[in-house]
């Protein structure tokens, strides 16, 4: 196996847990069991298992800026966390920095999800509750609504319970717009979630010539499931501030797509 430093990288509810079980599993078949699951929030090297919190890649992510401006030239934490990887990783929260570290010795996995159907899950995997509309809103240090509200000053005229659902919008666009710049990159490959999910070993074979591993049809596939749907429930208001944010990058990843989106 020649590659022995891999990332797979993109935002949560978009794929990058089921990427990273198929790739895992085939790395152990070729002795590389190393999988580090979410180094910012997680210690652990097994996966899911054995995982602990990790208050000090918590601190690292809250004090280390969301948006690196030009003045930033390095992200010391990474450099030190790629330098002693020998396996796999997986990040939902370094997309945004992706430009201070992608020209390390990595491959790095962008895994991406179109707009609506993001927004579409992130609802059904939180469920409506009361005000809240089911969106995935735990005001906390590791969730970013402050520093996105902060990038995205538009926020600020919404109330409370109106600004939600764009902010989970404003995070897809960060973490997408940045690794959307990288892409053209020999160590990056771009792998969209729904051609995961409507075939999954075509994929994964690209994904294996990607990273020059031997792919295997024993690798387990019982957790792709069909492509999901775009049925989210929005506001007209809501989607004229998502489009502004994000539309046009959701339409550039997704050219050869029909975009419907199904609000209400």
């Amino acid at each position: 196996m020649t590659t022995n430093r891999i990332l797979i990288i993109g935002v949560g509810n978009s794929g990058t847990k089921l990427l990273g079980n198929l790739i895992h599993e085939l790395m152990i078949l070729h002795g590389m069991p190393i999988y580090a699951y979410e180094p910012l929030y997680w210690s652990g090297t097994e996966g899911e298992k054995n995982l602990v919190l990790n208050k000090a890649g918590i601190q690292e992510h809250t004090s280390f800026p969301l948006l690196p401006d030009a003045s930033s030239l390095s992200w010391p934490w990474m450099d030190r966390f790629i330098e002693n990887l020998c396996g796999l990783a997986k990040f939902i929260r370094a997309g945004s920095r992706v430009r201070l570290f992608v020209d390390k010795p990595i491959k790095i996995v962008w895994i991406v999800r179109e707009l609506y159907s993001f927004l579409a899950s992130m609802q059904k995997n939180f469920p409506r509750c009361g005000s809240t509309a089911g969106w995935h809103h735990r005001p906390g240090e590791y969730d970013d609504f402050e520093r996105i509200r902060s990038i995205f000053p538009e926020f600020n005229l919404l109330s409370g319970e109106e600004w939600r659902v764009e902010v989970e919008a404003a995070w897809w666009y960060l973490h997408n717009s940045e690794m959307r710049n990288q892409q053209n990159r020999e160590n990056v490959l771009r792998v969209r979630y729904e051609d995961l999910c409507s075939n999954a070993v075509s994929q994964l074979k690209r994904v294996c010539e990607f990273l020059a591993i031997p792919f295997t049809t024993s690798t387990t596939l019982s957790g792709v499931h069909p492509v999901p749907s775009r049925m989210v429930r929005l506001s007209g208001h809501n989607v004229r501030i998502i489009e502004r944010i994000a539309g046009d990058l959701n339409r550039e990843l997704y050219a050869d797509e029909e975009l419907n989106q199904f609000c209400g």
